[in-house]
C-alpha cells in the first residue's frame, strides 16, 4: 500500500488532493495535515512514501517543510503544490528534489 501525505493549510485543497491521490483499488492510503508540525510529526511516526505540500504557507513554507524532509526522510517523494508562475518558485522546488 502505498502512503501519501497532503500539507495544505486550506482545507478545500486538502479534500481536493486526498480524492486526486485515492486509486479506485484501495492500494493508496492519504493522510491529510494542516500544520507543518502535525505533518512533522507524522512523518516521524511513519515515513509516507509521497508527500504534496503546498509551497506558501502562513507560518512556515512548504520549501522549508522539504528542506527538513530531505534532512530526515530522503526517500520520500514530494510533489510541491502552488499557483506562484514565477520560474524562481519552480526552480527552487526542484533544488529540493
Amino acid at each position: 500500500m502505498t502512503l501519501v501525505y497532503v500539507l495544505d493549510d486550506d482545507p478545500t485543497e486538502l479534500t481536493l488532493w486526498q480524492f486526486a491521490a485515492q486509486d479506485s483499488n484501495g492500494d493508496v492510503q492519504v493522510h491529510t495535515f494542516l500544520t507543518p508540525m502535525d505533518f512533522r510529526i507524522a512523518c516521524l511516526q511513519r515515513q509516507p512514501d509521497v508527500a504534496i505540500i503546498d509551497a506558501i504557507m502562513p507560518v512556515e513554507t512548504g520549501y522549508d517543510v522539504c528542506k527538513w524532509i530531505r534532512s530526515c526522510c530522503p526517500n520520500v517523494k514530494m510533489v510541491i503544490n502552488t499557483a506562484m508562475e514565477a520560474e524562481h518558485y519552480q526552480v527552487m522546488a526542484e533544488m529540493l528534489g
